[in-house]
């Protein structure tokens, strides 16, 4: 499903802008937290609102304006909030009510670690401010994972498909499931967690 967008961004000389308007997108070279210039963006039909600039606050002063271009329809559309501090973006779900602050930091450094010790990375999100990880391993021969069933794995998260090798793919395999070398895990949870996955998985030992 195509949906229009249009880019509101007050630095003319912003790099991205060219690019923006290459593919076609309307860009307004206004200021966003100006009632006028939401709707011109015609904000009051929008479907959501993404507010990414590199400065918390005034995303912040954006993303209240944006709630009040938006009046009756504020609680049924989504918008998206960029911020570097986990903790006021805590405070902005808790006291503000935004339900869609996400921290740049909080989502992107626990894949990085993740991808750097062997987990093929699907996606990363967060819920309520708690980063999650899905993503896909192969389990080690010489590693301290193969021979544990799903019962027994060191995790909060889930192993919510696990493909074998002329067995094809179980979908949420069963506790008594035992993971085999070679196995290809789809996992999903925290970081941390998924780190203590990763971390057995690349040792030799015995994690039961």
């Amino acid at each position: 499903l195509k949906q229009q967008v249009v880019v509101v961004e007050r630095d003319q000389n912003n790099r991205h802008i060219g690019r923006a308007r290459a593919l076609g997108v309307p860009v307004l070279a206004q200021d966003a937290t100006q009632p006028e210039t939401l709707t011109s963006a015609n904000l009051p039909a929008a479907l959501g609102v993404a507010v990414l600039t590199s400065d918390e606050y005034a995303n912040i002063e954006t993303g209240l304006a944006g709630r009040d271009g938006l009046g009756d329809r504020d609680p049924e559309v989504p918008v998206v909030m960029r911020v570097f501090d986990r903790r006021l973006g805590g405070m902005l779900e808790e006291r503000l009510h935004f339900h869609h602050v996400r921290s740049v930091s909080a989502v992107s450094a626990p894949w990085f670690v993740a991808a750097a010790l062997g987990l093929d990375v699907i996606a990363t999100f967060a819920v309520d401010q708690e980063a999650f990880i899905a993503g896909r391993l192969t389990v080690r021969a010489e590693g301290g994972l193969a021979g544990v069933s799903m019962l027994d794995l060191p995790m909060r998260g889930r192993v919510i498909a696990l493909f074998r090798e002329g067995g094809g793919l179980e979908h949420l395999p069963r506790s008594q499931t035992t993971l085999q070398a070679g196995d290809d895990a789809y996992v999903v949870g925290p970081p941390e967690d998924l780190l203590l996955l990763l971390m057995h998985n690349r040792a030799v030992a015995d994690v039961r």
